[in-house]
């Protein structure tokens, strides 16, 4: 009797430990189960938070294989997919004219960009500029300037430099970067000129813009833009003289009045008619 009882009690006994560990096999799973569904979705690192209560390996080892594979945030990695990504952006934002949202944009993805990203620096700059954002601008041409100290920017972003301190009318650091890089060897274009010029008209350094247009680094580069925006300087200085002199050598010789622009030759009527030479303006217009 007592045998009996002693093997019924022990099978007693076995039958209670295995349903007490399958309850908390169950329940660790559904823990570890849980916290890797909740890892998954947050994309944080799984963390078992109850580790005592796991009774086998399995659970132990599901635990682990979950904090290998998920131990840290990935860290964006800014490839060339996500440099056009972002530019893509901020093209799309400043063709419709947001410009807050094309700040708002590079600010978000300023910590993860390369300072070599021309393209997104240019349409920043420019979309401080629509903002009159002055200082978000100015800083972001000071961290580019400073990064490329001994390196040459491309002239298109110069360019964009250029306009952006003419128009807030820092007319001294938009010369100091032209004429430095002048001096390093950077090539300037007919676009580089033509912002310099339009500049200077429009803050009224019309003697500046004279001095640049007739600089002999660059005087083999002049185009149509170019003579319209240095007589209207020399109209705005009273300087007929060398207004004339343009005209004669650039704008009316038999070979070069087919290919003028009409506005330029529209500015040069408008040129003599300011100093009282009707009889020329009147011979141009025919």
């Amino acid at each position: 009797f007592f045998f009996t009882k002693s093997m019924i009690d022990r099978r007693h006994r076995h039958v209670e430990r295995r349903t007490l560990a399958g309850v908390v096999n169950i329940i660790c799973g559904t823990c570890v189960s849980i916290t890797h569904c909740w890892s998954k979705l947050a994309n944080r690192s799984a963390i078992m938070v109850w580790p005592t209560l796991a009774l086998n390996c399995k659970i132990l080892n599901y635990g682990n294989n979950c904090n290998e594979q998920h131990t840290s945030v990935p860290v964006p990695n800014y490839s060339s997919h996500e440099k056009n990504k972002i530019n893509a952006i901020l093209k799309s934002y400043t063709k419709q004219q947001q410009y807050k949202s094309v700040i708002c944009a590079f600010q978000q993805h300023i910590q993860n960009m390369d300072i070599d990203n021309e393209t997104a620096n240019a349409l920043f700059i420019k979309a401080c500029m629509k903002t009159n954002d002055f200082d978000a601008g100015n800083q972001l041409i000071r961290d580019c300037l400073a990064a490329h100290h001994h390196h040459h920017r491309s002239t298109a972003f110069i360019n964009v430099i250029l306009d952006f301190y003419g128009h807030f009318g820092r007319m001294n650091q938009a010369q100091t970067l032209f004429h430095s890089a002048l001096l390093a060897g950077q090539k300037h274009d007919i676009f580089s000129i033509g912002t310099m010029l339009k500049h200077y008209i429009k803050h009224a350094q019309c003697e500046d813009a004279i001095h640049l247009y007739e600089h002999h680094d660059i005087v083999h580069m002049h185009n149509d833009v170019t003579r319209l925006l240095f007589l209207k300087a020399c109209i705005h200085s009273k300087n007929y003289e060398k207004g004339h002199v343009i005209i004669v050598t650039q704008v009316t010789p038999a070979h070069m009045i087919e290919t003028v622009h009409i506005k330029c030759i529209n500015t040069a009527i408008h040129f003599y008619g300011e100093f009282d030479q009707i009889e020329r303006a009147i011979h141009l217009y025919h």
